[in-house]
């Protein structure tokens, strides 16, 4: 019996992506990740041919942040196996806060980290009440806040799970999924910076609580 998703459901879910790669935000911010407005056009081709192959798009929280998070992942990939660098914030100046990315991994640990990431995905559901409840709720809306904790958490795994393993950035996904917290007008430069940081340690958290030291490749 097939798996397929009905063609409806596919179509909405090729127009979703089709419409978030022309944002003009999503543009940008391909272009700040490569300095290249050729590279940027293919950068944002090969996300959205990753995400096309997604098995099961209707588990996708929040398209966007996933759609994002994905980009940033793929193109840390390509300055990897190109033996560059990637700055862990594409507004920042280049060389603050450099990630040295690790060594491109051999095809039999890819394999094993997608299988893992399904496993850490499906741990994740199983206990998303508890691990919710247990996120701080830092905004104005904690309920909002420890949903898009969640989702962005979501969103990490399932890029993890249908591609390599590379590292990425998750404050566009952050700032994609609640805007109103992370892009809040009148915010400055060192509230904005706590914000990430302490999103990024409740992030840490989460995943740490979902995936055992033992299960990560050496």
């Amino acid at each position: 019996m097939s798996n397929l998703n009905p063609p409806d459901e596919v179509s909405d879910f090729l127009r979703r992506l089709l419409d978030i790669a022309q944002d003009p935000r999503v543009r940008s911010l391909a272009r700040r990740l490569v300095g290249d407005c050729d590279l940027a056009e293919d950068l944002i081709q090969e996300t959205l041919y990753a995400l096309i192959r997604t098995q099961a798009p209707e588990r996708i929280v929040n398209l966007r942040a996933f759609f994002w998070t994905a980009m940033v992942h793929k193109a840390t990939c390509l300055r990897s196996l190109a033996g560059t660098t990637l700055v862990d914030d594409p507004e920042s100046a280049p060389g603050s806060h450099p990630i040295h990315n690790p060594a491109t991994p051999t095809l039999a640990e890819g394999v094993v980290a997608r299988l893992m990431a399904q496993t850490w995905l499906a741990r994740l559901e199983s206990r998303r009440e508890s691990l919710s409840a247990a996120i701080p709720g830092r905004s104005a809306d904690p309920g909002q806040y420890r949903t898009v904790i969640m989702t962005v958490a979501r969103s990490m795994l399932q890029v993890l799970a249908c591609g390599e393993v590379c590292e990425h950035d998750s404050r566009p996904a952050l700032r994609a999924a609640y805007p109103a917290y992370f892009d809040e007008p009148g915010q400055g430069r060192n509230s904005c910076h706590q914000r990430f940081s302490r999103a990024r340690a409740d992030l840490r958290t989460l995943l740490k609580e979902v995936v055992a030291r033992d299960e990560l490749l050496p």
